[in-house]
């Protein structure tokens, strides 16, 4: 008689589970890093508090917006597909990001223009 082994109760017994796990902790990690430093630019160039509380709505508001056709995406829609779009959304932020530190900071609509793009993928 052959004696299998029941499935483990625990996640992370499983590799592909817990390789999902570190990269999303050091994904939203490296996040909300950008964000605060981010935060920080914007105050240096700006000196107002308003503009901070516009950067976490810029994050919030395609969120909030975006859940139910996140969702209905979702069963639709190959979600590797999904995935690697929203990957390529978040990596266009942050190139454009990285221009804005590197040109002229007298204006920061693009930041917050990147930040929306930053939600947007959020929500998927």
């Amino acid at each position: 008689m052959t004696d299998t082994a029941a499935p483990s109760a625990n996640a992370f017994h499983y590799p592909a589970y817990r390789n999902y796990f570190i990269s999303r902790v050091g994904h939203h990690f490296a996040m909300q890093i950008m964000v605060t430093a981010l935060t920080w630019q914007i105050w240096a160039i700006t000196r107002d508090a308003k503009y901070l509380a516009y950067v976490g709505l810029a994050v919030f508001v395609p969120v909030l917006l975006l859940v139910v056709p996140a969702g209905l995406a979702a069963d639709r829609i190959n979600r590797k597909v999904i995935l690697a779009i929203c990957m390529f959304l978040e990596g266009l932020a942050a190139f454009g990001l990285l221009l804005f530190s590197l040109g002229d900071q007298s204006v920061v609509w693009p930041v917050f223009l990147c930040l929306v793009f930053v939600g947007i993928a959020s929500a998927f």
